[in-house]
Order: structure tokens, then C-alpha cells, then sequence
């Protein structure tokens, strides 16, 4: 029964997996967003398409609820994978992929690294009017940064087209639904802006057209990856520190100035932190206390207890 097996092992299609398939551009960048999770779904992309005739299989809304079953995910994630990486062809209602791993299949197409720079080239003739000054992806990955007044020209442009897409009530619309994110209120549209720019400055890959910029984004805020965790985080910091801004605000306004604002936070006369929602400080000379929190007299406080209970109270909030 054993030898059987194993001839039947042998015989059957296999998948081949290249050496160096990890390093390829594509697959870079999905395992930086996604990491393992994304890496395993498309294994189970691939291997529904081993299955297809031809190796091409549907691309419908049946096939992406199918592989969510199959990979414990939400059906718009399998579609992000197949869509935002450049992994696969997308060919109307059919998609096939560029990865040489079938084993009758013998041209490999993901390491090609001039398919990478046609398809660059691509999507640069696409680009829109209000990005006219911006490059192809792999020009912003390793421009030089002697010319900084056309980086600023890029920078603002970018930010600008970002901004406009974000705008688009349709696709607000669509970022509840594919994301679970509301972009229909002003403050979360102008925070995702404002990261998501910030974002590709840093990583240095500000997308060349407007189909890239909402694929990327759409794979940057997918609910469970580290770099939608990130974003929330952001949110919850741009939330505290405007409530912090608006409390200092309106104390100056009723006259008391005994605390003071630094970098978005609040502090007592002895430069004590003083939490959100804290009550005014009516009565100088006194220390804001965590554990009633209330102001206390400063030889009434108890530096390990208060250093404890604000560590309790930030571990809370996280």
C-alpha cells in the first residue's frame, strides 16, 4: 500500500517553488503588508487555479467566498490579494497567475524584472492630470534627493490627488464596505490622508496612477493587518491630543493657567501629567493625582502609588 502511495505521489502535479520567489519585488511587498497570512492565501489561490482548465480560473464573487472559506478570511481580502500585487492577470471576468510554479508551465514571469518595468511604464502612461509630476513606483524607490523642489512639486501633488480620491462620496462609500472604514467623517478622511501619505514618503512607494493609490490603500487598512492596527492607533492619538487641545483651550478661556500644553499633552504646576477628561485646576499648588484623580496637596502624594496608577491607566487604554 505504501509503494502505491508514493507512485501516486509522484505522478501527480506539483507546485514549484523557486529559491528566490520570496525576494521578488511582488512578493516583498505583499509579505511586508500581509506577512504569512497573505503569503498562505495565495498558496490557496494557486491551488484552486491548478485545478482550473488552462490554469484560469473565475474571477467572481462565487470564487473569492469559496477561497474564504477555504483560508478562514473575508472575501474582499482574497480579492485585495489578487488584485493589488501585480501577482496575478486579470483578464474581464477570468484571472491567471504570473507565477511560474505548475509544472508543465515553464516561463517565469514574476521574476522578471522587465515585466516589472513595463508594467511601470504602464501605469505611468495612465496617470491622471493632478499627478502629472509624479514618476513610476520605482523611480520614487530610488530618486535622488538633490532635486528637492521637484520632490516638494511630487510630495504636494501626491498629497493632492490623495486628498481628491478620498473626496469622492462613491468612494467613501465603498472603503465602509471593503475596509470597514468611515470615510464619510471629515476627521477619519483627514487623518487617513495625512497617514497614508506620510506612509508612502516613508516606505519611498508613492503609486504612479489613482487605480494604484486605492489598491494600495484598500491592502494597507484591511481589517487585521499590522498596518491597519497602525492606522487605528494614529486615529486614537489624533483623538486624544485634539481633546487635550480643546481642554486647554477652554481653560485658558475661563482664566485658569495653572497647567500647561507640551507636544499634545497636559501638565500640572509641578509637571505632572494630568490625564483626559481631568477637572480644571481652580486651586494653585496643588498635584494631579491618578488615583483619585482629583488634586491633592503635594505632600499628600504618593510617588510609587500615583506611578503605578497611571501605568494601570495607560495599559487600559491600549
Amino acid at each position: 500500500m505504501l509503494k502505491k502511495t508514493l507512485k501516486l505521489e509522484k505522478a501527480a502535479p506539483y507546485m514549484k517553488i523557486r529559491f528566490n520567489l520570496l525576494d521578488s519585488p511582488q512578493m516583498a511587498d505583499m509579505m511586508s503588508e500581509g506577512g504569512c497570512m497573505a503569503v498562505g492565501t495565495v498558496w490557496i489561490i494557486l491551488s484552486y487555479l491548478s485545478r482550473c482548465e488552462n490554469f484560469i480560473g473565475n474571477y467572481n464573487d462565487d470564487t473569492f467566498r469559496n477561497l474564504a472559506t477555504r483560508a478562514h478570511k473575508r472575501a474582499s481580502f482574497i480579492k485585495h490579494i489578487i488584485d493589488a500585487y501585480g501577482l496575478f492577470d486579470i483578464n474581464g471576468k477570468h484571472f491567471e497567475s504570473k507565477i511560474d510554479v505548475f509544472s508543465n508551465r515553464t516561463q517565469q514571469k514574476l521574476n522578471n524584472t522587465d515585466d516589472c518595468i513595463n508594467k511601470n511604464a504602464q501605469c505611468a502612461r495612465d496617470v491622471t492630470s493632478s499627478i502629472n509630476h509624479l514618476t513610476s513606483k520605482d523611480n520614487y524607490s530610488t530618486s535622488s534627493t538633490s532635486n528637492n523642489e521637484n520632490a516638494e512639486v511630487e510630495d504636494e501633488s501626491f498629497s493632492h490627488c490623495v486628498e481628491e480620491i478620498f473626496s469622492r462620496p462613491d468612494y467613501q462609500k465603498s472603503c465602509v464596505k471593503g475596509m470597514e472604514l468611515d470615510m464619510r467623517n471629515e476627521d477619519i478622511r483627514r487623518w487617513a490622508a495625512d497617514w497614508f501619505v506620510n506612509y508612502c514618503k516613508l516606505k519611498g512607494k508613492m503609486p504612479a496612477d489613482e487605480q494604484n493609490i486605492k489598491a494600495y490603500f484598500s491592502n494597507l487598512m484591511q481589517p487585521g493587518f499590522r498596518t491597519r492596527a497602525q492606522f487605528d492607533r494614529f486615529v486614537k492619538e489624533q483623538m486624544r491630543d485634539r481633546e487635550v487641545v480643546e481642554t486647554s483651550r477652554r481653560l485658558d478661556n475661563d482664566g485658569f493657567s495653572y497647567e500647561t500644553l507640551e507636544n499634545g499633552h497636559r501638565y500640572g504646576q509641578f509637571h505632572e501629567l494630568i490625564e483626559d477628561g481631568a477637572p480644571k485646576q481652580e486651586v494653585p499648588n496643588t498635584f494631579y493625582s491618578w488615583i483619585h484623580h482629583d488634586y491633592i496637596r503635594p505632600e499628600d502624594v504618593d510617588v510609587e502609588a500615583e506611578r503605578e496608577a497611571r501605568r494601570k491607566s495607560k495599559n487600559s487604554r491600549k
